[in-house]
């Protein structure tokens, strides 16, 4: 664990191939998502590659902090990983979900909640994890050696 939070690059780079098999070899499947009066529509296919696409990026940003040897900052980059890893969560549950039943979209979870109150959760935490990626990327370039 050391050594990913030390060099969180790898951590993103190695789960680009898992999101891929997904998006290669899932099921084309869907999340729906109803928010208000609007159902959002959400192919797993396409969210296996924008997760591969924004990990990615992170990845290379880490990498670039390696390169110029401004190591990033061990607990912002702990805090990243984990946001991130929470945020993933109930996608793979959507993955299950879709690959054993149809419909998922009545079953109650963690206190009671539905599941597009979970996936709207994600996606907060997920946006919260991109702001502390931000900061350290940021605290690690401009900090005095």
């Amino acid at each position: 664990m050391k050594k990913i939070i030390a060099k969180p690059h790898y951590f993103f780079f190695g789960c680009i191939p898992i999101f891929l098999s997904i998006a290669l070899l899932g099921r084309n499947s869907t999340i729906s998502i109803p928010i208000f009066a609007m159902q959002f529509m959400l192919s797993i296919s396409s969210l296996s590659l924008f997760w591969c696409f924004l990990f990615l990026l992170f990845g290379l940003d880490y990498l670039v902090l390696h390169w110029i040897e401004r190591p990033p900052k061990k607990g912002l980059s702990a805090i990243h990983i984990l946001l991130q890893i929470i945020a993933i969560i109930p996608f793979f549950v959507a993955i299950y979900f879709t690959q054993t039943e149809d419909k998922f979209a009545d079953h109650r979870f963690f206190l009671n909640l539905d599941f597009s109150s979970i996936l709207i959760l994600s996606f907060v935490v997920f946006l919260l994890s991109i702001f502390v990626h931000i900061l350290n990327f940021l605290a690690s370039l401009f900090a005095k050696k």
